[in-house]
């Protein structure tokens, strides 16, 4: 075991007390020891501090912004790596719902199906616009806006899909 004591300046900065915390470097030299610093703030009562997320509009493609405590850390992603990122914390909110098998600590969590708990129909008020409100496993809830001839075809190629898995063709 090898203690690394990258982050007591960071703590100090921030006028907070620092945790310790071991790294297990066995077999490792010492080279590549150095790059697995990990360091645990908390608060003058012990616990981490707040941790927030959001996305904002960066200089010319979307921003992550992690906030934890005091320190904020922005993040520029583009937009692929947005609808990306979206989708795998969709995943993650519905894997990782009661009930569920979690995965193991490390593995990748990707876009997956994404199971319905409910669903809504409405129109925009304004714009008068067909919308529709899905609820996903896990909490999320998804507002998709159609036009109105999207939303007949869409409305139709369901209705046909349901049918035929609810009256299968004869083989």
């Amino acid at each position: 075991m090898v203690r690394l004591d990258g982050g007591a300046a960071l703590a100090a900065r921030q006028g907070l007390p620092r945790r310790r915390e071991w790294v297990d470097a066995s077999g490792a030299g010492m080279a590549e020891a150095s790059k697995l610093r990990r360091v645990t703030v908390v608060s003058e009562s012990g616990t981490p501090p707040k941790t927030t997320f959001g996305v904002e509009m960066g200089p010319g493609d979307p921003r992550i912004r992690i906030q934890i405590g005091e320190r904020s850390i922005p993040v520029d992603i583009g937009p692929e790596q947005a609808a990306e990122l979206g989708l795998a914390l969709l995943a993650a909110s519905a894997v990782c719902s009661p009930g569920h098998p979690r995965p193991a600590p490390g593995e990748p969590i990707h876009s997956a199906h994404m199971p319905v708990l409910g669903w809504q129909t409405g129109t925009l008020s304004a714009a008068r616009l067909p919308v529709l409100v899905t609820t996903l496993l896990g909490g999320a809830r998804l507002i998709l806006r159609f036009t109105p001839e999207q939303a007949a075809s869409c409305g139709e190629a369901l209705n046909a899909v349901a049918a035929s898995v609810l009256d299968p063709p004869a083989r």
